[in-house]
């Protein structure tokens, strides 16, 4: 039930995607003229346009076999030797006997103290729910968020340069991840982050079974030490209030923070979540460093930044969140609930009634 879904994307094919088509306009001189990437990118026009249709056939195949045969076949039967021989093929180093020995890994999330009696649980990467986690609880136990309904940028901004110190020379924009935020009618909350490494993972595809491999850890625009996922929960009700995931690069930390300080202590909105992910975001890699900033950022933070020997640039989107908030929590209020896809990507956001 899990796998056929995906098995009939690769097998019958699916229209480009306008995420598609940015992330292979953004990347183009890396990924043009790559033999490896033919699977991936063939068309009729050999570059596909927007809506035009791909199929994967070795890839159908693949998740056939895994529908069929189950995760043995995967880490321990004939499909695991054929993966195995692909990514050696490939140039990668991963081996059948690393495949048969992998387990999944659990661990404990930090916990931040927040609002509405909730607790925030981020993702413990350093780079990623790290930085979000300490921002928030910056921003809020120290009393640089107001009671008068306004959310203060500039005391937030003043966080960001410690936050991101020795962060310099990360991915200010990327195109190698995403992330899926989740609540059901009981407030049971899901945030997740994926990803390839640097956009289209090593750009090398399994000759046999069609798989676009991920990049090595570490590599150039690596995004998966920014990655970052909480969810926002008070545990002595049962009430769950926030989901939230970010990814695009170093800035995905500060943008879902940011995000959820926005949607759970600014201003009153009916659709909080969307008006929070609408407000212009900042970053700084360091004290020393300029403000990034989105367009349409305050002025006066700017002459704040400047007072201080400081200085600001103006730059593109900075990260991707998918949020959902609720103010009154689940399942106690559902009519308090919102939920929002960033207007810097092109995801999908809906609310069911609960």
């Amino acid at each position: 039930a899990v796998v056929a879904p995906a098995e009939q994307v690769a097998r019958f094919g699916e229209g480009t995607s306008r995420a598609f088509m940015r992330a292979a306009t953004e990347t183009r001189p890396a990924v043009i003229g790559d033999p490896s990437l033919a699977p991936i990118f063939a068309a009729r026009t050999g570059m596909p346009v927007e809506g035009e249709r791909r199929s994967q056939p070795q890839l159908a195949s693949v998740l056939a076999r895994l529908r069929s045969g189950g995760p043995g076949e995967f880490y321990q039967g004939a499909l695991g030797h054929q993966i195995a021989a692909d990514i050696a093929a490939a140039g990668g180093s991963i081996t059948l006997d690393e495949l048969r020995g992998y387990a999944a890994g659990t661990g404990k999330p930090i916990e931040v103290p927040f609002a509405h009696s909730m607790t925030v649980y981020a993702s413990s990467n350093a780079s990623g729910g790290a930085i979000a986690a300490w921002l928030i609880e910056q921003s809020f136990e120290d009393g640089l968020l107001i009671g008068s309904g306004k959310f203060r940028t500039d005391k937030f901004a003043a966080s960001l340069g410690q936050a991101y110190r020795g962060l310099e020379g990360a991915p200010v924009y990327g195109f190698g991840s995403s992330s899926v935020a989740v609540m059901d009618r009981t407030g049971q909350s899901v945030a997740c982050t994926f990803s390839m490494g640097p956009a289209f993972g090593s750009r090398r595809v399994g000759r046999e079974s069609g798989i676009l491999f991920a990049a090595a850890p570490g590599a150039a625009g690596d995004e998966t030490p920014y990655m970052t996922a909480l969810v926002g929960i008070n545990t002595k009700v049962g009430q769950g209030f926030i989901a939230a995931a970010s990814a695009g690069g170093a800035p995905a930390a500060a943008a879902v923070a940011q995000s959820v300080l926005e949607a759970a202590l600014g201003k009153a909105d009916k659709d909080r979540a969307a008006a929070a992910l609408a407000q212009p975001r900042l970053l700084q890699f360091g004290a020393q460093a300029p403000l990034l900033h989105e367009p349409g950022a305050d002025p006066a933070l700017f002459n704040a930044v400047r007072s201080r020997g400081g200085s600001v640039a103006e730059t593109g989107h900075l990260g991707r969140v998918n949020l959902g908030y609720c103010s009154e929590g689940l399942p106690r209020g559902p009519a308090s609930c919102s939920f929002a896809a960033d207007r810097r990507g092109y995801g999908l956001a809906t609310g069911l009634q609960f």
